[in-house]
């Protein structure tokens, strides 16, 4: 029995290794300057979109023109300088609602230290994600409001200088309960899966909807084919709301100090939406 110990001992902490390692979550003292970062969302010639402001936004949602009912702002093209101070620290989200972190193990170890999961404060979250919000619509004067056909999706992302921005590198977009995760714009969609919940600083992980990407063209246009729904059965002159998160996935292995920029002001992303019959 006295020899068992020692043997089950060294079982333990060798699972408690084998968890940890399967993180790369890089040390807190770095972080990724997020100012500068240029966020563009184009939509087809039947659809709207603005940035999501406080000039078109009222108690009610979305400002419409009272008589037509087109959106405020409307246009096919929104931009968004994402300027601020932000440094952002790696996290992990399944769908937008809750964000969690890690401590690396040590400044040399990139791994989390187990036991160190924790949710982050709403008030803290702005160190670890951008978000922007976008209102679209798709604009029929004559329209009855009846449901109609077709479904809102992202058909492509264009990420400028997406070799050195990371393999780490994630837009997560939210519209209501669906979710789509673009990751590094090529043909190998990640693997990883992400934090949906923990207990006692240990992390429960579960696959995401991830965007699957067709092809990707010489100047870096991504198109995806699947798993990028948005909004399903779109309604005419109906504002829906798309919630965009960038950051940097701490359960991917490739998140490490030496795999991410130091900076994102040379970096921009491009979101393609529209109809899909």
């Amino acid at each position: 029995m006295k020899k068992l110990i020692p043997a089950i001992s060294l079982l333990a902490v060798a699972a408690v290794l084998m968890v940890a390692s399967t993180y790369a979550w890089f040390s807190m003292s770095s972080q990724v300057n997020a100012s500068g970062m240029q966020v563009q969302a184009t939509v087809d010639s039947n659809l709207l979109i603005s940035e999501k402001t406080e000039s078109n936004t009222t108690n009610s949602g979305a400002a419409v023109d009272a008589e037509t009912g087109k959106l405020s702002d409307g246009n096919t093209s929104s931009d968004v300088n994402m300027d601020g101070s932000s440094k952002l620290r790696p996290t992990s989200s399944l769908n937008g609602s809750k964000w969690f972190s890690a401590t690396a193990a040590s400044l040399s170890d990139y791994a989390a230290k187990y036991g160190t999961y924790a949710q982050i404060e709403e008030e803290e979250l702005d160190n670890y994600r951008l978000k922007t919000e976008f209102y679209i619509q798709r604009y029929n004067p004559e329209s009855t409001l009846e449901s109609g056909s077709g479904n809102l999706v992202i058909d492509s992302i264009t990420v400028s200088n997406k070799d050195t921005l990371g393999k780490s590198f994630r837009v997560m977009l939210v519209c209501g309960s669906n979710v789509v995760i673009c990751g590094p714009t090529d043909a190998n969609e990640p693997t990883n899966k992400a934090v949906s919940s923990i207990s006692s600083g240990i992390a429960t992980s579960t696959k995401p909807n991830y965007a699957t990407v067709d092809s990707v063209s010489a100047n870096g246009v991504a198109t995806i084919s699947a798993n990028n729904l948005l909004v399903s059965d779109v309604v005419d002159n109906e504002v829906y709301t798309v919630q965009v998160y960038i950051y940097f996935d701490g359960e991917d292995a490739a998140c490490k100090t030496d795999n991410v920029p130091a900076s994102l002001a040379d970096y921009g992303v491009t979101l393609s939406f529209s109809i899909a019959e």
